[in-house]
């Protein structure tokens, strides 16, 4: 028994899991047959691939697979330490270009979107090439599909999804009225069907996760497996509309972007002309200090100005004192000469 991502042969208990987790680079067994599934991929060149909520192991594999066609991502900065991290929204996918990924990869994450999951399924398959494959591994924990996104709390969101910071629970007996409505599923779950009993014992995948739905099933989906289908695209027979955007599609797009654009330039227009009287504001203020030090200049040469020093200093020194009949007659002097 050997993790088929580090080499290891350590395993430690994960939770109430027992000896499941790889002691050197941290994988669960969920991770160890996502891999399996990696493995038997082939591509003719270099795949793009975008891995979500990465796993520190695996992380290094796709890395080594794609170089810097890899990319990682999570709406969460603690994932920074990954190679070419991106900082993504799954509730905000709009922006990223269709066709742009050769393999999609995630582990446990749809549990954690606060959005319909029919919209964050819909653009990672938009964005998965013709070619493409979508590997994931969903939790089916619950026998019903549960879901909530108003605020209920820690506690309740515990009891109801099994986790803190779940929003929904896949169900295994309701697969088909819900998520079943928007991907392709098997109509079982078999990993002998893909794998030997070799391979799974030796990458420690236990035999209780082999069948049927469970924590650790990992879906291989291709573009074409997200059900929902375009009502404008025009084929009777519903084939799904995701190898790009429609003219309708594209022409709304073009104008929202648009919009944005123009709303952009007038921000930027307000923003000129706020600063232009700011600088004008400091220009008067400056012509203003200008003037007040050219006035108080002028007042500290007056012949007023100099008297009243005289006969503060005449008061409070014995020196001023002395000399002040002698700066009084100075300063008559100079107002005989003309000096102001």
């Amino acid at each position: 028994m050997r993790c088929n991502i580090c080499g290891s042969t350590e395993f430690v208990d994960m939770n109430s899991r027992k000896g499941v987790r790889c002691k050197k680079c941290g994988s669960l067994e969920r991770t160890r047959l996502l891999y399996l599934y990696i493995q038997k991929l082939n591509f003719t060149s270099v795949p793009r691939i975008l891995h979500i909520a990465p796993e520190r192991g695996l992380s290094e594999k796709l890395y080594e697979l794609a170089g810097e066609n890899y990319i990682s991502a999570d709406i969460s900065m603690e994932y920074e330490w990954c190679r070419n991290f991106r900082q993504i929204d799954l509730t905000e996918l709009d922006e990223i270009p269709s066709n742009s990924y050769d393999l999609i990869v995630h582990s446990h994450v749809l549990e954690h979107i606060p959005c319909n999951i029919a919209y964050t399924l819909f653009h990672l398959h938009r964005i998965l090439k013709p070619a493409g494959v979508h590997l994931c591994v969903i939790p089916f924990t619950g026998e019903y599909w549960d879901e909530c996104f108003a605020e209920i709390g820690e506690k309740e969101r515990k009891r109801r999804f099994g986790q803190e910071d779940h929003v929904r629970r896949f169900g295994r007996k309701d697969l088909s009225k819900s998520l079943g409505k928007i991907i392709r599923l098997p109509e079982e779950v078999d990993l002998l069907q893909e794998f030997t009993e070799a391979e799974l014992k030796e990458a420690n995948i236990p035999e209780g996760y082999w069948r049927g739905f469970s924590m650790t099933t990992v879906l291989k989906l291709r573009k074409e497996d997200y059900l929902l289908t375009d009502p404008n695209s025009g084929n009777p027979e519903g084939a799904v509309c995701l190898s790009g955007l429609t003219d309708s599609e594209e022409a709304f797009w073009f104008a929202k972007e648009a919009q944005y654009l123009r709303e952009c330039l007038a921000l930027t227009a307000k923003e000129n002309r706020g600063l232009k009287q700011q600088v004008k504001t400091l220009q008067n203020s400056s012509q203003k200090m200008k003037k007040y030090e050219a006035e108080a200049k002028k007042h500290k040469e007056s012949i007023r100005y100099r008297i009243g020093t005289a006969f503060v200093e005449a008061v409070t020194s014995v020196k001023g004192f002395f000399l002040f009949p002698a700066r009084i007659t100075g300063l008559f002097l100079e107002k005989l000469n003309g000096r102001k």
